[in-house]
């Protein structure tokens, strides 16, 4: 449901060969980064938004949510029946017209074809 709470999940420890810290934000459900060549953070840096389906673990279908880098809180921001592709389903063959928003529509999900059309090349 969107506006649902989930406590962190965040917890550091050393890297076994190279002795430096290293901190893992999930460590339940299926969790996926937005396609690679989309950015995950928000502009303040404060936030990443990722897919879960956490709110559904039976399911591989995902919802989009938003952690709060610091206190690592994540919030759920969509509520599609349906869910969304996890990032391996993500690659198209054609045109897409799925789109999600989050309440406020600060954030617009769409996928798109992974190469242009034949009618969008020069």
């Amino acid at each position: 449901m969107i506006g649902t709470k989930w406590p962190s999940e965040k917890h550091t420890f050393l890297d076994p060969v190279s002795g430096q810290p290293v901190t893992q934000l999930t460590d339940q459900y299926l969790n996926f980064h937005l396609y690679f060549t989309d950015n995950s953070f928000d502009p303040s840096c404060e936030n990443i938004y990722f897919q879960s389906n956490r709110c559904n673990p039976e399911s591989e279908r995902c919802q989009l949510f938003r952690m709060n880098l610091e206190s690592g809180e994540m919030e759920q921001l969509t509520d599609d029946p349906a869910g969304h592709p996890t990032s391996d389903s993500l690659i198209r063959t054609g045109p897409s017209t799925e789109k999600s928003t989050c309440p406020s529509t600060a954030i617009i999900i769409t996928l798109t074809p992974t190469s242009p059309s034949s009618s969008e090349m020069p």
